[in-house]
């Protein structure tokens, strides 16, 4: 048992953890609600940071967005988009922040995705880094 003067202490720390666990667990719901009416659109891009190069074509992994067969034309002009995009990126950067370039692609291809299908799946870019 607690001493009595702590007590308040703890209330207070444990009132502080929970409304913590009730953010994460919005955050969670609103991630599942998403996933659940728009889907998920990845895309797996092989990269050399150091040539500042993409060595390999990326490929795209959509659950619950596009069915991938009847769309190919509408994937190619995704990774069209951001392999010019991130050309564009390692052009322009003199160091290479893939967490940074990883976060404007994201934002880049949720706004083409949203005006080519009116729809906002959950867009993660995933980088495969290499040298050559």
């Amino acid at each position: 048992m607690p001493l009595p003067e702590l007590k308040g202490l703890l209330t207070d720390i444990a009132t502080e953890e929970l409304s913590h666990l009730e953010m994460i667990g919005a955050i969670v719901y609103q991630l599942t609600r998403n996933l659940s009416e728009d889907g998920l659109f990845a895309l797996v891009i092989t990269i050399d940071p150091k040539k500042k190069l993409i060595p390999l074509e990326p490929q795209v992994v959509s659950r619950g967005f596009i069915y991938m067969k009847d769309s190919e034309e509408l994937t190619k002009n995704f990774i069209e988009d951001a392999k010019q995009f991130l050309e564009n990126e390692l052009k322009n950067s003199k160091v290479v922040n893939l967490t940074l370039i990883k976060q404007n692609l994201a934002d880049h291809l949720s706004k083409i995705v949203y005006s080519k299908t009116d729809r906002k799946p959950i867009i993660i870019p995933i980088f495969m880094p290499v040298e050559i």
